[in-house]
């Protein structure tokens, strides 16, 4: 068996789990991993002039691929500055392998400058994290980190390395992996079965999604079963189309501590949660859920979210798709169950047309609005687009409306921070979402507080030419802070002025940041100048940034 350089079994694990890109940002503790990558042309490395670029980028590529991206970080600084946009991925359960440079193992020691407690600091955003010590140990910690990264529940993983092990010799011989399968398993047959006998007694059923339907490739599936027992279906929080907002049966977002919530639940007899966190509420409320009267299905592969708020009735853990395909075929010969199911359907169809109707009259009637409507915005880029287009959401305040007006429909065209999290993800994600996705259209809708978080991004857009369509609504205000003050303390009219929430003066212009980093781009007053504008942008082969100047509404 040859003997290699640590930092060769490190470019030969990368290559034989067929990683094309390492996003990072290096500093002295990487510099033999750089050689590394210097040596192996099979591997681009993507730098970021700031860790929030290289974390959201990673972030878009792993959701979109659907399996590891690579993230190399340097040192402690690198560790925390990473970290809000590295709490999303854990919310999110990204599969994300994070390398670390640590200072060399004759110094550790002595608490050394270019260091930190990185497996400390990990513990928070990790599924798991070590620090090796020797060479022998980084084809153990690496393939444990991929298979980590990717077992059911996904999650990031880290592993600091010291960077004296990168030119230390061992021995390895690189080979082909063999066909990996993380599947969480089938599920309870006995469970699978129950879940059945529930649906077909229930009269008012109702289905909650998130994004564990996206993360498992299961909206087919989903779709499917919600059309078999005719429920409405409801997202406490979007990240990803878990269901299709245009479908019948689609009610769009709820929620989990509002009254509305309350009405729906008083109505189900049969609550079924796929794929989803329930009832993590963000606000406290006087309204005690779950209702006695509910009887709930939850289904997931992760068995920590099954039960983790309230008992449920019926707990199946396992891979989503996989049970809900045989929950598919073990109601289809109900047949009592079709023609309830098939009722309710024309019910909530009817529901549904009467609110796409309230919607359209709304759009119509602020078309022409100055400042811009967000939705006339909105409506600019669902006409200007087509179903093969891929949607990065960092908008907050403006999200409700696109989620409402772009017709989503796909679990691979739209990506949104999961569970909340901190804003900074959508410039950088819409990078990593284009590198997965190069035949594809990428538009970025972003806020202009979530852009200033990571406006670094315009620099590695242009020096790798990634070619995204980057919309910022400029408003001039943390307006989500608004709107969580107004639930906070109460009605009031959100165009005052309340300190920390205000970023109009000086105003950020962000075409003239963008083109100072080499992106081209337009700044947009009139609406009927946006459409035109967004497809401009898709036509070209290049980054492109369209600034709307947008509403600041009183309601």
């Amino acid at each position: 068996m040859a003997r290699k350089l640590g930092n060769e079994v490190m470019m030969d694990i990368l290559k034989e789990y067929q990683v094309e890109y390492v996003f990072g940002i290096p500093g002295a503790t990487e510099i033999h991993f750089m050689e590394g990558i210097e040596a192996t042309p099979e591997i681009q490395y993507i730098l970021g002039l700031n860790e929030m670029v290289c974390v959201g980028a990673a972030e878009g590529y792993a959701r979109a691929k659907n399996k590891p991206a690579v993230l190399n970080l340097h040192t402690g600084p690198g560790m925390a500055a990473a970290m809000p946009l590295l709490l999303n991925c854990k919310y999110g359960k990204v599969p994300l392998v994070i390398t670390v440079g640590q200072n060399t193992t004759s110094l550790l020691g002595k608490d050394p400058q270019l260091s930190g407690d990185i497996v400390g600091m990990a513990k928070p955003i990790a599924k798991w994290a070590t620090e090796i010590h020797t060479a022998e140990e980084i084809p153990i910690a690496m393939h444990r980190a991929f298979k980590m990264a990717m077992q059911k529940p996904m999650g990031p993983v880290v592993v600091s390395i010291p960077y004296d092990l990168m030119t230390q010799e061992l021995e390895y011989e690189a080979k082909p992996l063999p066909k990996l399968d993380y599947k969480a398993g089938r599920g309870s047959q006995e469970m699978i079965m129950y879940a059945c006998e529930l649906l077909e007694k229930a009269e008012h059923p109702v289905m909650f999604v998130q994004e564990g339907v996206a993360r498992s490739r299961a909206l087919k599936e989903t779709v499917e079963f919600a059309e078999k027992i005719g429920a409405a279906v409801y997202q406490i929080w979007m990240g990803d189309v878990n269901f299709p907002v245009n479908h019948p049966l689609y009610q769009g977002d709820i929620d989990s501590t509002s009254p509305e919530m309350k009405a729906v639940l008083q109505k189900a007899d049969v609550v079924v949660g796929i794929g989803c966190q329930m009832f993590n509420d963000a606000f406290p409320s006087d309204i005690v859920m779950p209702l006695k009267e509910n009887i709930f299905i939850q289904i997931d592969e992760d068995p920590w979210e099954i039960g983790k708020n309230f008992p449920v009735d019926c707990g199946i853990q396992g891979d989503i798709k996989e049970i809900l395909a045989e929950l598919n075929l073990a109601l289809q010969s109900k047949k009592d169950l079709q023609e309830k199911a098939a009722l309710r359907t024309e019910i909530i169809k009817k529901e549904k047309e009467a609110e796409t109707t309230a919607l359209n009259c709304r759009i119509d009637s602020e078309k022409d609005n100055k400042p811009i409507a967000v939705s006339a915005l909105m409506n600019a880029i669902k006409n200007a687009v087509n179903e093969s287009v891929c949607i990065v959401d960092d908008s907050w305040s403006s999200s409700a409306l696109l989620r409402k007006i772009v017709p989503l429909g796909d679990e691979t065209s739209f990506y949104r921070p999961r569970n909340g999290g901190s804003i900074g993800f959508g410039l950088p994600g819409a990078l990593g979402v284009k590198m997965a996705y190069p035949e594809k259209n990428v538009i970025l809708v972003s806020g202009d507080g979530s852009a200033a978080w990571s406006m670094q991004t315009f620099w590695t857009a242009a020096h790798y030419n990634i070619p995204v369509t980057m919309i910022i609504t400029n408003n001039g205000t943390y307006r989500q802070v608004k709107n969580v003050r107004k639930r906070i303390l109460g009605d009031y009219l959100l165009n005052e002025r309340h300190v920390g929430m205000e970023i109009d003066h000086p105003r950020l212009n962000f075409k003239q940041m963008a083109e100072s980093m080499g992106v081209e781009g337009v700044q947009i007053y009139e609406p009927e100048e946006i459409e035109a504008a967004v497809k401009y942008g898709m036509f070209l082969d290049k980054p492109y940034l369209i600034e709307v100047f947008v509403e600041n509404p009183a309601k």
